[in-house]
């Protein structure tokens, strides 16, 4: 059985980006293709080339931000790049000696980088983008550390109230540069105002920014088992369902699905010795009446060690940081199996997970919570500790057993005890029709 992290084609919604960055992004790629379009009479008139080159990369880059009457968030960050980007591009053609490396290798490295920036800006914000709308998911676990980051970016990309320039809040884009040359990575930081005495008022920590690094955000789009800046909590119902059917505890009649036969509890012994099982009469009152019914008894313990063995092995693929790990696997602690958790007092001797019986991201965090800590989840080996593993699994055991086989059970009962009433009103409904005198 192997858990898989959700992940599904990223559409770089281009079209769709807010209109300060949609308008930004359409106005480099323009600016780029009349730069190349004037190319000749760049070299004619060095002047003219220059004014004109800044104009191609500067002219309509940003929109003001929410009142932000600067001049534009990309404006800002390609300010003077088209006029760098052109002499480079004359140094390298009319006075290649003036290069202070080995055959302009290094200029004309970076005349390609200047180059490829713009497509570069449109996908990282088109990706950072991508990445908003699982905020929306009913089951997406708030306690994610990069949630409220995420929503406070959200509310200035879709510029929302409360999020504009004039409540403290601003984004930009930086182009990173190293020893005077562009890199070709870029940075989009987002700022924010630390309000600590409000809830939640401190969006992106007390230093009040975000930076995202557009390495980042492409190491994200490349791993085939990453879900983005935050995961998907997996679904209950799938999860259950894998379990039951791998361990074939549920099996698939022409009735529908069915505990397996074999884990009946035995009553008397059939012709050939074979255990049998039987129905066992029991008694439910209802509305003051006591019916009988027969109902069969299921051995849940012998259930809960067959489960147990996947559901272990499912356990560690959660944990697996090759296939998303550990991020999916406290999400769904959090969202399905904490109220579970607050019911078992084993969890108390963790303290990464609160009252509520939610677990602490940071637990996973080996930069926060160095591995052996009490406060990690893994051992000093780098390893999951077992007793946080043995936790795990008796939790996500117990809610299996209470959520998919007891109530099995307790539909099969119902059924039973409705076919007894049925019986019962049948059989007064009958003697109330003798014959008539």
């Amino acid at each position: 059985m192997s858990y898989e992290n959700p992940n599904s084609p990223k559409y770089i919604p281009t079209a769709h980006l807010s209109k300060e960055v949609g308008d930004a992004m359409l106005g480099v790629v323009e600016g780029q293709m009349k730069e190349k379009e004037e190319a000749e009479q760049l070299e004619k008139d060095l002047l003219k080339a220059d004014r004109t080159a800044e104009l191609a990369w500067g002219v309509g880059l940003g929109e003001d931000f929410q009142g932000q009457q600067q001049e534009g968030v990309l404006n800002r960050a390609y300010e003077g790049t088209g006029k760098r980007a052109a002499a480079l591009q004359r140094m390298i053609k009319d006075q290649p000696e003036l290069c202070k490396s080995e055959n302009c290798r290094v200029e004309m490295n970076q005349v390609q980088i200047l180059n490829g920036l713009p497509d570069k800006s449109v996908e990282m914000l088109g990706t950072f983008e991508s990445y908003l709308p699982i905020l929306e998911e009913n089951n997406v676990d708030k306690n994610q550390p990069l949630y409220a980051k995420m929503r406070a970016a959200s509310g200035m990309i879709k510029k929302l109230n409360g999020f504009g320039s004039k409540d403290g809040y601003s984004v930009d884009l930086v182009l990173n540069e190293k020893d005077g040359n562009y890199t070709g990575s870029q940075e989009l930081i987002f700022k924010a105002p630390c309000k600590k005495d409000v809830a939640d008022g401190c969006p992106f920590g007390e230093s009040g920014e975000w930076r995202i690094n557009s390495e980042t955000l492409k190491g994200y789009e490349n791993n085939p088992d990453s879900s983005g800046l935050l995961v998907s909590t997996p679904e209950w119902g799938e999860q259950a369902t894998e379990v039951s059917t791998l361990s074939k505890v549920f099996i698939e009649t022409e009735n529908g699905m069915t505990i397996d036969p074999s884990f009946l509890k035995s009553g008397d012994l059939d012709e050939n010795g074979e255990a049998l099982p039987l129905p066992i009469k029991k008694t439910r009152k209802w509305n003051g009446e006591d019916y009988d019914y027969l109902s069969y008894e299921y051995d849940t313990d012998k259930i809960r060690a067959k489960v147990g063995g996947y559901i272990s092995a499912e356990i560690d693929t959660m944990f697996d940081k090759s296939v998303g790990g550990p991020e999916s696997a406290i999400a769904m602690w959090n969202k399905t199996l904490a109220s579970t958790a607050k019911d078992t007092k084993e969890y108390k001797d963790f303290p990464f997970i609160n009252k509520d019986g939610t677990m602490d991201y940071y637990a996973a965090d080996t930069s926060v919570n160095k591995p052996g800590t009490p406060g990690s989840i893994y051992a000093k080996n780098g390893e999951l500790k077992p007793e946080v593993k043995e936790l795990y699994k008796k939790v996500y055991t117990d809610h299996y057993m209470d959520t998919t086989v007891k109530e099995f059970i307790n539909n099969e009962e119902r059924k039973a005890i409705a076919g007894t009433m049925q019986l019962a009103v049948n059989r007064d409904n009958k003697s109330n029709d003798g014959p008539m005198d």
